[in-house]
């Protein structure tokens, strides 16, 4: 073989990189800056199960309080999927998004600092919040920027990384535990955050429409913020009240007939929280079953 064949592969790859337009490479960015806020949400799952030993020494955590850890995370994060979605079509994807990820970053901070378990849970339900605000407005984002293939496309790789997301955590988690401190955990979201909002800031143009806080469906919006929390806890404390108990199956199907009055309601609202009928789009019903999937 001729010494100066090797390198072929790798000039045709750097020719199909330059190839692309500016278009195709602010997609790109787009996609990776998403796709990293996106996993660290489902990353502050999985990594915390891991530090729970350690967590529960600094903070004196008993063992009916542990579970709390996760569930004061999810439980927001779940319910308020809904309204964090209708908040991005009314006041903006951009504005939305921001938002979400500054008050999930700053909680992750307070999560880290926290010296008291009140302090603590209080800092992980801020961070439900957040996350409950930048999913669904990443998500609107990513509709609204692709078309056609290149959705189709960038909707799988969202979806990839919030699908691997918790493995990913569970290694990291670990890993920052063994060689930092559990609290590294939350202080990695620190820098991350910034990275992420200086790019959105600077590849997502500026909401053009003012925000709009009428149509937000205040009663559409508190029945299904409780039946998904209903749900939500009923998955999320299954494991120790037992899946067949009382509790779970109350709480599960309660939760599902409210979601189900909701559909009712939301069907001859003016102003509806969700247009059901768009639930049938497999990449926007699909992305909002992953995103509840991984906050329960």
């Amino acid at each position: 073989m001729p010494a100066h064949s090797a390198p072929l592969p790798r000039l045709r790859h750097r020719r199909r990189v330059e190839s692309r337009s500016p278009r195709e490479r602010a997609g790109a960015a787009l996609l990776l800056l998403l796709s990293l806020a996106q996993l660290m949400v489902i990353l502050d799952i999985s990594a915390v199960n891991v530090a729970l030993p350690d967590l529960s020494r600094d903070l004196g955590l008993t063992g009916g309080e542990l579970g709390w850890t996760i569930t004061s995370y999810s439980l927001t994060f779940g319910s308020l999927l809904l309204l964090g979605g209708r908040a991005a079509d009314l006041l903006g994807r951009r504005r939305v998004f921001l938002a979400g990820l500054g008050v999930f970053t700053a909680a992750s901070v307070a999560s880290a600092l926290a010296s008291t378990e009140a302090v603590f849970f209080a800092a992980r339900a801020a961070q439900g919040v957040g996350a409950a605000m930048l999913s669904p407005a990443a998500l609107s984002i990513i509709t609204s920027r692709f078309h056609g293939p290149e959705r189709a496309k960038a909707l799988g790789v969202w979806g990839a990384v919030g699908g691997a997301g918790a493995a990913i955590g569970v290694l990291l988690g670990g890993t920052l535990t063994e060689w930092l401190d559990w609290r590294a955990i939350f202080l990695i979201n620190l820098p991350i955050g910034i990275a992420v909002a200086h790019g959105i800031r600077r590849l997502v143009a500026m909401d053009a429409e003012r925000p709009r806080w009428q149509g937000l469906d205040t009663r559409g919006a508190a029945v299904a913020t409780v039946s998904l929390a209903a749900i939500v806890y009923a998955l999320s404390q299954a494991a120790d009240a037992g899946w067949t108990s009382a509790q779970t199956l109350g709480l599960g199907l309660g939760g599902l007939a409210g979601l189900a009055a909701f559909g009712v309601l939301e069907a001859g609202a003016r102003t509806p929280l969700l247009d059901v009928t768009r639930l049938r789009d497999r990449g926007v019903g699909g992305g909002f079953v992953m995103m509840l999937a991984a906050a329960s």
